[in-house]
């Protein structure tokens, strides 16, 4: 993913928490960066803003239109998907 944005090691980053998910975009200002290796790393702060345990799993969503990434938690994407699935299996969402 952080490929695909053309992002390389090093890449200065602003993080921010936007509804339960965290906005990752590339910011020659940024207070963050990405690893040597070039991977993304959540710090605990950013973790804490989202109630995202290590190892949790996510969802990735590159916007190269905007230079950045959402990730995701399980949580924003149950209550995202409560009422399409809904809908879909006629029934009532929590």
């Amino acid at each position: 993913m952080v490929r695909s944005l053309g992002w390389i090691a090093g890449q200065r980053l602003d993080l921010r928490a936007v509804a339960g998910s965290v906005l990752v975009a590339c910011r020659e200002d940024g207070v963050f960066s990405l690893t040597s290796q070039g991977h993304l790393r959540l710090p605990a702060a950013v973790r804490h803003w989202c109630a995202l345990q290590p190892g949790q799993r996510v969802l990735l969503a590159a916007e190269p239109a905007h230079d950045a990434l959402a990730v995701h938690t399980m949580p924003v994407l149950d209550s995202l998907l409560a009422e399409p699935h809904a809908r879909m299996f006629g029934g009532e969402h929590a």
